[in-house]
């Protein structure tokens, strides 16, 4: 009997072994493979964003695991990059509370869009001596002086040309290399977290909101301008709205053409600024295993919803999916699956605080700077329409400069 016991023993030791062998060689395997699918379709993408929607710590975590490289690129500490309940239910209160100290009441959208054009002169100004300008560092500064002024109420003085530049920019090649393995430029976080913290000296790690509002921003005002500088009837809605940029005249549809909220869309559909919602889940390594054992034996991995693809889905929006058609988001148009198809600022429990006021904000930037081209300045288009890279041979040109007026 002892033999026997012994025997059996060594049986389920060496099982075990074998086991946790099994284990680990398909948990190197998964982790190699991140993502490990790409969830295109609507049914898909609902159910892998609303799977752990009834625990917000675990959705909490299924976020900030793919979110990690931020902490290693940026030293983010904010509820993106934690599971903690209390850190995103303190974030997420800020940043309502930020959004709603910049736009009080509707009328202050004036405000917005009076402070919109002073920075547009003000980078126009700075360009005197200049005849031109790199189209993303035109739009970056602008936009990032906007943000930095309505939002956090940074004095505009304290906002110079060239530190804005360099830390744009500097979020920009951080951001990129933190999407691979690459080392990051020694000094170059220390360098855009010492103009931030003069900037913003009310935050501890003023990046932790700096990032949300303004990185995915600058690039919707990007595409914008890009889809929408040379459409005469866009931009004559664009330039009524201009004049009135209050939440009724945003959702106008004029006698002809598309909307200012429905233009937005239509840029975001086509062009999301956030392309894919990753989320990591706990996937059984021996899945041939009963439900106890087979939880015992898990890998961590990342799937994406890949909203880029998810926007253009033929079977969703009709064979000119890839038309820009903003009228496709007309109340009498746009279907039910359509509306919720829209996934460009996330989903259920983590769906962005900024999704109502982001748009309208976009729509008057976008607004302010499309009545100053041909008069003031002139777009030069590239040969393909960029996202956070690829805008090369995109410019804009001054009309007003000296340089060009002597060039002409």
């Amino acid at each position: 009997m002892p033999v026997l016991l012994t025997e059996l023993l060594v049986a389920v030791a060496f099982a075990c072994l074998l086991l946790l062998a099994c284990h680990h060689l398909r948990s190197q395997r998964l982790r190699s493979q991140k993502p490990v699918a790409i969830v295109t379709k609507f049914a898909d993408v609902v159910a892998h964003l609303s799977a752990q929607e009834s625990d917000i710590r675990q959705i909490l975590l299924s976020r900030a695991i793919p979110n990690a490289r931020l902490i290693r690129a940026f030293g983010v500490t904010n509820t993106f990059v934690t599971d903690d309940p209390d850190v995103h239910r303190a974030f997420t209160r800020e940043a309502r509370t930020i959004l709603a100290s910049a736009i009080p009441n509707d009328a202050d959208w004036h405000s917005f869009a009076q402070l919109a054009s002073a920075m547009v002169e003000r980078y126009i100004s700075e360009s005197l001596d200049q005849s031109s300008s790199d189209f993303t560092m035109f739009v970056r500064i602008v936009t990032f002086r906007i943000m930095a002024v309505s939002l956090f109420k940074v004095e505009p003085e304290l906002l110079q040309h060239h530190d804005v530049d360099f830390v744009t920019k500097g979020i920009n090649e951080l951001w990129a290399l933190s999407m691979t393995t690459s080392t990051f430029p020694p000094g170059l976080l220390d360098g855009i977290n010492a103009r931030l913290k003069i900037w913003l000296p009310q935050y501890p790690n003023p990046i932790d909101f700096i990032l949300p509002t303004y990185e995915t921003m600058w690039r919707l005002i990007a595409t914008s301008i890009a889809l929408l500088h040379k459409d005469a009837l866009t931009r004559q809605t664009l330039a009524d709205f201009r004049q009135n940029p209050l939440r009724r005249q945003f959702a106008a549809y004029p006698p002809q053409g598309a909307s200012v909220e429905s233009i937005i869309k239509e840029v975001m559909r086509l062009h999301p600024p956030t392309r894919g919602l990753f989320r990591a889940i706990q996937v059984p390594t021996l899945p041939l295993l009963p439900p106890p054992l087979s939880r015992l034996f898990t890998c961590t991995v990342v799937r994406a919803a890949e909203i880029g693809y998810l926007q253009r889905d033929q079977s969703i929006w009709g064979p000119d999916a890839d038309v820009f058609e903003p009228m496709r988001h007309h109340p009498k148009r746009c279907t039910e699956l359509q509306q919720k198809s829209m996934l460009g600022f996330g989903f259920g429990s983590l769906k962005c605080v900024a999704s109502n006021w982001a748009p309208h904000a976009a729509g008057v930037i976008v607004a302010v700077i499309l009545e100053r081209v041909n008069d003031d300045i002139q777009i030069v288009e590239g040969p393909m329409i960029g996202a956070r890279e690829g805008w090369d041979g995109w410019g804009v040109i001054f009309r007003g400069c000296q340089k060009y007026d002597e060039e002409s």
